[in-house]
């Protein structure tokens, strides 16, 4: 479905459709207007199918992918429930991965607005919000 899609936003640009090559690995070769019609500023019709589609396809991936918690993501959470003044070495332990690591995914669940420090580095707990 999605290389159906794909040469119709083409042919309806006016462009070329693309090329799908299956050799080693699977690639596709889009042609795009001139060069001459992108530094004289012109908006053709591939630029606004291009930004159109690249909206609707961002915004997919960006729900499928990004929004999707890793399962050793979820095991902290799991564990910071349970335990809110838990330590990273034990996180480290009860998930079974570095605390390098532990770090990593709790700063990517800070930054998704899913948990919280409140309190001192030693005293302090975690806060899951959602």
């Amino acid at each position: 479905m999605g290389i159906r899609r794909m040469r119709e936003a083409m042919r309806e640009a006016g462009l070329k459709e693309p090329v799908f090559e299956t050799e080693g690995f699977f690639r596709v070769v889009f042609y795009r207007p001139g060069l001459y019609d992108a530094l004289a500023g012109s908006v053709t019709g591939a630029d606004r199918v291009g930004d159109r589609v690249g909206d609707r396809v961002g915004d997919r991936v960006g729900d499928r992918v990004g929004d999707r918690l890793s399962a050793n993501q979820l095991r902290i959470m799991d564990a910071i429930r349970k335990s809110p003044g838990i330590s990273a070495k034990r996180l480290s332990q009860q998930v079974g991965i570095s605390s390098r690591k532990v770090e990593q995914n709790i700063a990517k669940l800070k930054a998704r607005g899913l948990l919280r420090r409140s309190g001192s580095a030693r005293g302090g707990k975690w806060e899951v919000l959602r």
